[in-house]
């Protein structure tokens, strides 16, 4: 009877004891965990990807930025043609394919953008191309979007015209259809700003 009382007394002792050597062993998991949490917290996120540089356009203090694996090629040799002509042509290229044009015109009279349009660039308007007005350049002025779909004998272009101070620019994308072409046309329409000359 003893040795029964003595045995019901104990077991609450080692049950508590169990629960007790289950938490500590919770317990030293823990520090396991924590370790893992911290070289977690400590792992370094991807380095963002290098902004592309900007040319600088000495001659006309053009800016834009140069979309990576295009080559540029700049043409000045219109800089003193008539009013109406094209002044400057920046040609971004892969290899020997034409990506991206940038063309600059002289608005001196400083005429609204559709006024101007109208006088130089009407032959544009035709029964294939879609206009549609949406913020262009660095400084989201509003300018035209052209589209014209692929025929059999053209790649589709994009094209935008807007203006900025006493210039207007032209920037066609001569393959809409090629990745690299239409993403530099997005780089370049959204970025283009004038600076100071050097």
């Amino acid at each position: 009877m003893l040795l029964h009382s003595l045995l019901r007394a104990a077991m609450p002792i080692t049950m508590a004891a169990l629960v007790a050597l289950a938490g500590g062993c919770d317990e030293g998991l823990a520090p396991h965990e924590s370790q893992t949490q911290l070289e977690q917290g400590n792992k370094r996120p991807p380095p963002a990807p290098a902004a592309p540089a900007r040319h600088l356009d000495p001659v006309t203090g053009v800016s834009f930025p140069l979309p990576g694996g295009l080559d540029l090629e700049t043409d000045h040799s219109l800089a003193g043609g008539a009013a109406g002509e094209v002044r400057h042509t920046f040609t971004l290229s892969q290899g020997k394919l034409e990506r991206l044009t940038v063309e600059v015109w002289y608005n001196p009279a400083l005429l609204p953008l559709d006024d101007w349009f109208k006088e130089h660039l009407a032959f544009m308007r035709d029964g294939h191309a879609l206009f549609s007005w949406t913020p262009l350049s660095a400084s989201q002025q509003r300018g035209m979007e052209i589209r014209r779909p692929r025929t059999g004998q053209a790649f589709g272009q994009r094209i935008a015209v807007f203006a900025l101070a006493d210039r207007i620019f032209r920037v066609t994308c001569q393959n809409q259809d090629n990745p690299a072409a239409l993403a530099a046309y997005k780089l370049v329409t959204s970025s283009l700003s004038i600076g100071a000359r050097r």
